[in-house]
């Protein structure tokens, strides 16, 4: 049995790059040009220094799972239930856990491809 398709946010300027990325293989997250740091979700200014410099990276699609949730609500028509909502440390990403102890409950995880970044 098919799943129907997932929804699909509505791209702008910010988020392109995350969202369209899958269709090359690659992962992007907005990366400052000035400290070197990383922010996620997509924006426009660096979450860290406020510099506008800043531009998607590729990075490496994989990492730990450092907290989940499976949610049983269909948040849109057709959206099968259950699903898991997981956040991922990415590798050679500093700074996405916010402390070290949360490892103890990681599992490794790769990023798969459909219709946008989904991460298992």
């Amino acid at each position: 049995m098919s799943s129907p398709p997932r929804p699909v946010p509505k791209l702008d300027a910010e988020n392109r790059a995350f969202w369209t990325g899958g269709a090359e293989g690659k992962l992007n997250i907005t990366q400052c040009g000035d400290c070197g740091k990383f922010t996620h979700p997509p924006r426009i200014l660096c979450r860290h220094c406020q510099s506008e410099n800043v531009a998607p990276a590729a990075v490496a699609g994989t990492g730990v799972i450092d907290t989940m949730t499976v949610n049983h609500q269909a948040w849109a028509p057709g959206l099968e239930v259950p699903f898991i909502i997981a956040r991922v440390a990415l590798d050679g990403v500093p700074g996405g856990l916010p402390d070290d102890q949360y490892r103890r409950l990681a599992d490794r995880g790769r990023e798969l491809w459909r219709q946008g970044p989904r991460h298992v």
